[in-house]
């Protein structure tokens, strides 16, 4: 079996760089999955989705998914009364302790979850069935599983320094059912397990996405996202991706299952 999932996660606001238009880009991805015909999933965070501009996007046709993707915006949590701990004048802050839901009390998490995944219901007229953010927890993941009954999840790859943090420990590039202790372990048991499965995001280079940023702290990444052209490593590279498609899918080395996030 071999998969290909094609996800575009969009937020409301880009506080690095004010001049990037990001409802026209995802207005693009779209065009673009239309006219190729690619099944995409698009994941809203919660301050895109409250924007009339991004809720009105056309994703009839029966190619797309609307999802939630649940990292933490201050629109988000001044609406579920929590203090928004990120930077100054950021409205959406990478750091873990205030735009990963890790960072939030177990109580906290509850009621982001709950108010992100009413306001979708109140917007698009069902619950998110798919859910990711680079890092999610196995509280919420799990509490979001008995709850609301999502189908899927996915989080980041594995890596060291990345973003300001490390996840190591776990499936390098593959889904799996999670324990309910923790999302980065497969359950040793149907008893232990979450019953969502989590998929790992972005495709990663086999050999030297591994290490890549191992002594230095740097934020290399050599995955099919689309940076790490000057390496020639990674999606902005033709001749790489090719490569990877071909590592991954041909016969001579195929597996019962083979799994990409592109």
């Amino acid at each position: 079996m071999n998969i290909v999932n094609i996800m575009n996660f969009v937020r409301g606001c880009e506080p690095r760089d004010l001049s990037i238009d990001l409802q026209a880009t995802t207005a693009k991805q779209i065009e673009i999955s239309r006219d190729y015909g690619f099944k995409t999933t698009f994941l809203f965070q919660y301050d895109a989705f409250t924007k009339k501009e991004f809720s009105s996007l056309d994703l009839s046709g029966g190619l797309f998914e609307r999802g939630l993707w649940l990292e933490i915006d201050k629109t988000l949590t001044e609406a579920a009364e929590i203090v928004w701990t990120g930077r100054k004048y950021y409205s959406w802050d990478w750091h873990c302790h205030c735009g990963m839901i890790v960072g939030y009390t177990a109580e906290e998490k509850k009621k982001i979850i709950d108010l992100a995944f009413y306001k979708f219901k109140e917007i698009f007229g069902c619950y998110p069935s798919t859910v990711g953010s680079w890092v999610l927890d196995a509280f919420s993941v799990g509490y979001m599983s008995e709850k609301y009954k999502i189908s899927c999840t996915c989080i980041c790859k594995e890596q060291f320094g990345t973003d300001g943090y490390t996840l190591q420990g776990g499936f390098y590039n593959h889904a799996y059912y999670p324990s309910v202790n923790n999302i980065l372990c497969p359950a040793s048991s149907a008893e232990k397990q979450i019953n969502t499965p989590v998929f790992r995001l972005l495709g990663s280079d086999p050999i030297y996405q591994y290490d890549c940023s191992l002594g230095n702290f740097g934020t290399d990444v050599f995955t099919l996202e689309p940076v790490g052209w000057q390496s020639g490593i990674g999606g902005g590279s033709a001749k790489w991706t090719d490569w990877y498609f071909d590592t991954q899918f041909s016969n001579r080395n195929a597996e019962t299952f083979n799994y990409i996030q592109a």
